[in-house]
């Protein structure tokens, strides 16, 4: 698996036991994490006000709210990013162009995109992103 050494990511996860694994697996590849932001209020703070990020992880909806702001943000940024849902994938695909991974996901697969050891296949699995096309809470640690 790759190493994120030096990597500031962001995490923006509204389940906590999944925020909470995947931080504490991107940790243990080397990235410093950022979040988890489990509201889209949390994650539009982190994302504006963080002065870098290397990559960010997004729940498509959190709390029933849409995360496209937070993706809108970060693409004005040119901050990579890739999202985790359990929806539909096409539409994240068509409108940002990034790798998509399907929940449940598998933190190994994420770790590979992010590192870039992973080409992404064209369709959704449950370990895999759909698509890996170029992409455009609270303190902001972890307790």
């Amino acid at each position: 698996m790759g190493s994120l050494q030096g990597r500031r990511i962001l995490i923006v996860e509204d389940d906590f036991f999944q925020a909470e694994d995947l931080a504490r697996a991107l940790e243990e590849a080397g990235a410093t994490v950022e979040g988890p932001a489990g509201s889209l209020a949390e994650a539009l703070d982190l994302v504006t006000r963080l002065p870098h990020l290397d990559h960010a992880i997004l729940d498509v909806t959190l709390r029933r709210a849409r995360v496209d702001a937070v993706a809108d943000i970060l693409r004005r940024r040119a901050v990579p990013f890739c999202f985790l849902t359990g929806a539909e994938p096409a539409r994240l695909v068509r409108r940002y162009g990034v790798a998509v991974f399907a929940k449940p996901a598998a933190t190994e697969a994420i770790i590979a995109h992010l590192a870039g050891d992973q080409p992404a296949p064209s369709r959704a699995s449950r370990s895999a992103p759909s698509s890996a096309l170029p992409a455009g809470g609270s303190s902001g640690k972890r307790p």
